[in-house]
């Protein structure tokens, strides 16, 4: 699933579509869990946008403490979640300074809201040079794919039902986190931070 922006420029739309990317909305979403046929993965990144404004080198956070929709739609419709983490995603592009309640942010925020996109202000690298462009730099993203979280199916969940799924899921993440950090050059005193 994808941000709605990414469907709005030509041949980027066409690449995504023949990749299988729909949009990430809800009614995408309800449709691809309620419609049995051929096996589905679904990956969603759950801090979206708001996360992307977070993402910094050498930075280990994640938006997800707000973000539960994704645990309402797994217990209605009784699917598996599977935790996930990326080590060294944050490394590709260097980001413009802008810690929660800067100026900054408050302008990528507020555009983020009326335009629903995000602009982030990246510095990566141009196929000439390392140090300024567009392009991502050249290092390593590794995956790393934790335990499946099975999830009983009920339609109509409560808000208890939700909050202890998530709970479930964000310490999945963590021990996920701890577990593999120092394969990456992680330091020991250093944790994954959810927002």
């Amino acid at each position: 699933m994808s941000m709605n922006g990414q469907f709005w420029f030509p041949f980027r739309r066409e690449i995504g579509i023949g990749l299988g990317a729909v949009e990430c909305s809800s009614h995408s979403l309800e449709f691809l869990l309620n419609n049995p046929g051929q096996c589905r993965l679904i990956g969603i990144v759950i801090g979206g946008a708001e996360e992307m404004l977070d993402a910094h080198p050498g930075m280990n956070h994640l938006n997800i403490m707000g973000r539960r929709g994704f645990c309402r739609f797994a217990l209605k419709t009784g699917t598996t979640l599977v935790p996930s983490y990326s080590f060294g995603e944050n490394d590709l592009f260097d980001q413009f300074p802008n810690p929660r309640g800067s100026l900054l942010r408050t302008v990528q925020t507020a555009i983020k809201k009326r335009c629903r996109v995000c602009i982030p202000l990246v510095n990566g690298c141009c196929g000439l040079s390392d140090r300024f462009g567009l392009l991502p730099r050249r290092s390593p993203i590794t995956t790393i794919i934790g335990a499946p979280i099975e999830v009983k199916r009920i339609g109509n969940p409560s808000t208890a039902e939700i909050d202890e799924l998530h709970f479930r899921y964000c310490s999945a993440l963590n021990e996920l986190f701890e577990e593999h950090k120092l394969n990456f050059g992680i330091p020991n005193d250093e944790h994954l931070t959810l927002h």
